[in-house]
């Protein structure tokens, strides 16, 4: 496990989380997080490549300048993610 991992472990705030520390990502308006597996920020911004999005269910803390979301996944069940908030991007800048 991570540095960051270990962090969110440490604190009781997670049960082996996936770490999306290296990639860009937004959070939309429509309570989601998305984002790209190439770290490209034009297919991020437009859904292109290796983008991917899930609805949030929830916001469960932060850890330095780490972030971890609960979100659903593809099955229909939910899963906890890691997310660098320094690696945050904004669609309207």
């Amino acid at each position: 496990m991570s540095d960051v991992l270990n962090k969110f472990w440490e604190a009781g705030l997670v049960n082996k989380p996936a770490d999306l520390t290296e990639y860009f990502w937004c959070k939309t308006d429509c309570d989601q997080i998305t984002w790209n597996g190439e770290n490209n920020l034009e297919d991020l911004f437009n859904g292109d490549g290796e983008t991917y999005s899930e609805c949030i269910y929830s916001e469960d803390g932060d850890v330095e300048n780490f972030t971890i979301y609960t979100i659903g996944d593809s099955c229909g069940g939910s899963s906890q993610v890691v997310l660098d908030l320094n690696k945050r991007v904004y669609p309207d800048e």
